[in-house]
């Protein structure tokens, strides 16, 4: 017979807390999980904030709302993304350690404790058919090629000087005329000159005054340019409603929005994205798709 394989660890705290037995109603001794919940809340700001979460794994479920930083056992450690399904397992924790911007009414719902495996919920089989009639997954893994093979993917970018006194526009718009709808599907901005506040803003006009217009390249390459259209403007006020809005603290932090879904804009309307610091150097990028009406 082989031998048993031996415990992770021979640490005396550890096996104290990983062999704990306790029995049920019925006498039948059972082990018990030590498993553990904390809900942090992430209303205010967070800097290396300390909490205990003693045992080998950490677990962040489909509950949790925001975003963090989290940093194990020590602040001189590197930090790793704490977001909904995230987690790390098969290593000693003590404490750790979530730095975090203000997120009103947003948490990280954080499991801890020891010998624990989660599932991911996309490892269970869909309800959508049946084990019979299983989903064909490949198909949705090639949509987004499919998308480009039919010459309906495109990109484009536009850099905006600095104005005096003026902030920055870039704006992806479908002309009035149009035949086709756009499907936003990745926004990105920098601001070269300083620390800035990036406002996303739906329009149902062009933007207004100098600035060339242009249209996005194919992502099948050689491919028709788009119906799409990218136009700055330097501007003393931004227009339009605001989305949102995100934040970059130095002077050369890209920010992008990830628009799932897409933001759709039928004929006639527009999404740009908006400085909120006159006079400075910007950069922006707009990926999106094109489907007939």
């Amino acid at each position: 017979m082989p031998p048993f394989p031996e415990p992770p660890s021979q640490d005396p705290t550890y096996l104290g807390e990983v062999e704990q037995i306790t029995a049920d109603k019925r006498g039948q001794v059972i082990p018990r999980s030590s498993l553990r919940r904390l809900v942090i809340a992430l209303d205010n700001a967070l800097n290396a904030q300390q909490f205990r979460c003693r045992g080998d794994f950490i677990f962040f479920d489909s509950n949790t709302t925001g975003t963090a930083t989290i940093q194990l056992n020590n602040t001189s450690e590197d930090p790793w993304p704490a977001l909904a399904l995230a987690g790390v397992q098969g290593i000693p924790i003590e404490d750790v350690f979530i730095t975090s911007a203000a997120q009103p009414g947003k948490v990280l719902n954080l499991w801890y404790g020891y010998r624990a495996r989660f599932l991911n919920p996309v490892q269970a089989i869909a309800t959508i058919g049946s084990i019979t009639n299983p989903i064909d997954l490949s198909v949705n893994a090639r949509w987004s090629d499919d998308i480009v093979r039919a010459g309906q993917a495109f990109i484009a970018d536009a850099a905006v000087a600095p104005s005096a006194g003026n902030l920055n526009q870039s704006q992806l718009f479908n002309p009035a005329a149009s035949p086709i709808v756009i499907y936003v599907d990745k926004v990105r901005f920098v601001d070269f000159t300083a620390a800035d506040s990036f406002l996303l803003v739906q329009q149902n006009t062009q933007l207004a005054g100098g600035g060339a217009v242009t249209n996005g390249l194919n992502k099948n390459v050689g491919g028709a340019a788009s119906q799409g259209q990218i136009k700055s403007q330097n501007v003393a006020a931004f227009t339009g409603t605001v989305m949102d809005e995100r934040r970059a603290n130095t002077a050369g932090t890209e920010v992008q929005w990830e628009l799932k879904p897409a933001v759709r804009l039928p004929a006639g309307q527009g999404l740009h994205v908006a400085s909120q610091v006159v006079n400075v150097n910007t950069f922006a990028s707009f990926e999106w798709r094109e489907l007939a009406t």
